[in-house]
């Protein structure tokens, strides 16, 4: 029975290691991630004062609000309505996808 004991302890001892290296390397990943979401906030933020500085020099030489925009290709500081957009409707079972020839005698394609 004791000799039991020993194999169980040494499952045990190694079974705690894991959970605490778990723990250690799930602390590791969580400041990480925190790290990550500041940096992001911070570039975030120097965008939105150098978009705001951009649009005072653009009022203050009359120019279009679209000077300001153009510093930040491919960024919209507008936010678009895309509900004007017709939406194209999936295709259902019964009818083929683009491409799709449907088999002769109206069957499914093989």
């Amino acid at each position: 029975m004791y000799r039991f004991a020993a194999v169980l302890g040494n499952a045990a001892t190694a079974a705690q290691a894991a959970l605490d290296a778990r723990a250690v390397a799930r602390g590791t990943s969580a400041s990480a991630s925190l790290d990550v979401e500041e940096w992001k906030e911070g570039v975030n933020r120097l965008r939105l004062s150098t978009y705001g500085a951009l649009l005072a020099i653009a009022a203050d030489k009359n120019y279009p609000r679209s000077w300001a925009e153009s510093f930040f290709p491919g960024t919209s500081a507008i936010v678009t309505d895309d509900s004007d957009d017709p939406e194209v409707p999936a295709p259902t079972p019964n009818e083929p996808g683009p491409g799709v020839t449907p088999a002769p005698g109206g069957g499914s394609p093989r």
